[in-house]
């Protein structure tokens, strides 16, 4: 329609790209099912503070002491603004419908996942959610320069971002609605490099900036990974604890 109108070759070009960019956009919302989250770390806040417990980064600074110095919350207090004020949050995620059977757990009788734990912990799941979250490259670069002039405060800073990727993980998780605990690629029997798997899926590169490496970890590093299953209300939660895991990971808990 309007195309005739313009006078050269330039115009028409723009046209077309324009409009090739458009109706391309608008082909993708419509096949891919996905939803997507932004939004700046003070917008987020109120959101996440349910998810934030102090104990857990505790946990990840090694902090052994029964009791917790003053200066020591003020500067989890302190690194935890920095980290809603610079982080960048970008979501990704997926519902596929879950069968248990031949001894494996098949989303979309597809996608073949022949791990024990999953079994069991989606065995009463009519679907899963395959979720892809981060809290952005903004964190990793601040991380990696404050190490450099100032390594305590750069560890501390580490340790409550990993708090609030976790925060944003289950905050995503409670807009899906009643579902079981969350189970990430890496943990029991589930090996690291099924992440692939889910990065496939998702195409969490393209949806949701998240790039992974040939060692299948994340980039940005405060990024995450899981799977959760639909429940109904009256069902007691399905879960999986530390004591279903052979590893002795940081972030264990007793």
């Amino acid at each position: 329609f309007g195309f005739f109108y313009f006078q050269n070759v330039r115009s028409k070009l723009f046209f077309i790209v324009f409009f090739h960019t458009m109706f391309k956009g608008l082909q993708i919302d419509l096949t891919v099912k996905r939803t997507f989250f932004f939004g700046k770390g003070e917008i987020l806040k109120e959101n996440l503070l349910p998810y934030i417990e102090v104990s857990d980064i505790l946990r990840f600074l090694h902090f052994r002491q029964k009791e917790v110095p003053q200066n020591i919350l003020d500067d989890i207090e302190e690194a935890l603004e920095i980290i809603y004020a610079q982080a960048q949050f970008r979501e990704v995620h997926q519902k596929f419908s879950a069968q248990i059977k031949n001894d494996a757990l098949w989303l979309d009788d597809r996608i073949k996942l022949p791990y024990p734990s999953l079994q069991h912990l989606f065995k009463n799941s009519e679907y899963v959610y395959v979720v892809a979250c981060t809290i952005g490259l903004n964190i990793t670069r601040l991380i990696k320069k404050e190490m450099m002039v100032n390594p305590s405060h750069g560890v501390m800073l580490d340790a409550c971002a990993s708090m609030v990727a976790d925060a944003y993980a289950g905050y995503i998780q409670s807009t899906l609605g009643p579902t079981t605990s969350r189970f990430s690629p890496g943990y029991g029997d589930v090996p690291l490099e099924s992440q692939r798997i889910f990065a496939q899926l998702l195409q969490i590169e393209k949806n949701a900036g998240i790039h992974l490496t040939e060692g299948n970890l994340m980039i940005p590093e405060k990024s995450i990974i899981y799977l959760t299953g639909k429940r109904c209300e009256e069902e007691p939660t399905s879960s999986l604890s530390c004591n279903d895991c052979e590893r002795n990971c940081i972030y264990r808990k007793a």
